[in-house]
């Protein structure tokens, strides 16, 4: 009635013989566990005669749940005006997730020629600072808008059952999907001559979290043998229906608003810098493995031996978890059969 097998045998140096003996486990109750009946495990000369081992259902893996990120509000993320004498507008640099940052490009400097705005980041094909040679803010001296960042890819779905050892089962759970980047800053606006301070540029939307993964399946076996030889003669053997793998959880969406361009006091001298870019999606995260139901699971250089007159009963498998891009990222189903190989 307690988590673990009913019978252990790791690490056995000499020959074990277990005679008539029935061993059962409940089912699982935490999420994503795994009902286990015997692990034997680093042990050669192993022998289950007239032995029962019976599991109970796996538990279903829990659903991945988004953590949004709080979004700076538009003030946070408009552009520095125009500068005091001798300066364009500077440059900002904003913070998202961590070292994530949106940089604003700073406006161009008083210059008898004028002096032109310098591009914002990360580069996403848009941004680029204002031209003086354009000697106009409305025909290319202001900053250019940022480019909008790409929505991240969805992370993978669980492409494995899972992975066994010493400690038991567990199914493989979906990959989190990454972080959306930020929209690009605006660029610069450009001086026009030697009395202009162009604006600076506006920082780009933040970009949205990515979805956390779903959990695997539990799984309901009745033995697991690891490096070790086991003989099992008139013995039963039944499993039950194993746990379902969990959903991945869609990505945050990017954000929208992004920074204003910093503005300039005379437009005949110098120009405005560029709005910021909206920030990409978060990617998806990816459905878990479904659960196992299986009579033997064993991961050695010599099979398991069970004999003719041992019967071996299993339940039904685990669906397989949904991604958070349904169809796209989804993770595998589970298997139901008598004896499953793991390789290393």
């Amino acid at each position: 009635i307690t988590p673990g097998p009913a019978l252990s045998i790791q690490g056995a140096a000499a020959a074990v013989v277990i005679d008539s003996v029935a061993f059962q486990v409940g089912d699982a109750s935490g999420a994503g566990e795994t009902a286990l009946a015997a692990l034997v495990s680093d042990s050669m000369q192993v022998s289950l005669q007239r032995v029962t081992l019976k599991a109970g259902k796996g538990k279903a893996g829990s659903p991945g749940v988004l953590t949004s990120f709080p979004y700076p509000n538009a003030g946070a993320l408009a552009g520095n005006p125009e500068g005091p004498a001798g300066l364009g507008g500077g440059p900002k640099i904003c913070e998202c997730q961590l070292t994530v940052t949106s940089l604003a490009g700073p406006g161009g400097a008083p210059a008898p020629d004028g002096m032109p705005g310098v591009k914002g980041g990360p580069d996403h094909g848009g941004g680029g600072g204002g031209d003086p040679a354009a000697g106009d803010c409305g025909n290319g001296s202001a900053g250019k808008k940022g480019g909008d960042a790409p929505a991240a890819g969805p992370a993978l779905g669980a492409l494995t059952l899972g992975s066994a050892s010493s400690s038991g089962w567990l199914a493989t759970p979906g990959a989190p999907g990454i972080t959306g980047e930020p929209g690009q800053g605006g660029g610069g606006g450009a001086s026009l001559n030697a009395s202009g301070h162009g604006g600076g540029g506006g920082c780009g939307g933040c970009g949205g979290n990515g979805g956390p993964g779903g959990q695997g399946g539990g799984a309901s076996i009745a033995l697991l043998a690891l490096a070790s030889q086991v003989t099992l003669s008139a013995s039963t053997l039944t499993t039950s229906d194993a746990g379902a793998g969990a959903g991945g959880a869609a990505g945050q969406a990017g954000q929208t608003t992004a920074g204003a361009g910093g503005s300039v006091i005379d437009t005949f001298n110098a120009c405005g810098g560029g709005n910021g870019g909206k920030g990409g999606a978060g990617g998806a995260g990816g459905g878990g493995a479904g659960g196992i139901s299986v009579g033997i699971v064993w991961r050695a250089a010599i099979a398991p031996n069970p004999s003719a007159d041992t019967t071996i009963t299993h339940g039904n498998a685990g669906a397989k978890g949904p991604g958070g891009a349904p169809g796209v990222n989804d993770g595998v189903s589970g298997t139901a059969q008598p004896v499953l190989r793991m390789l290393d």
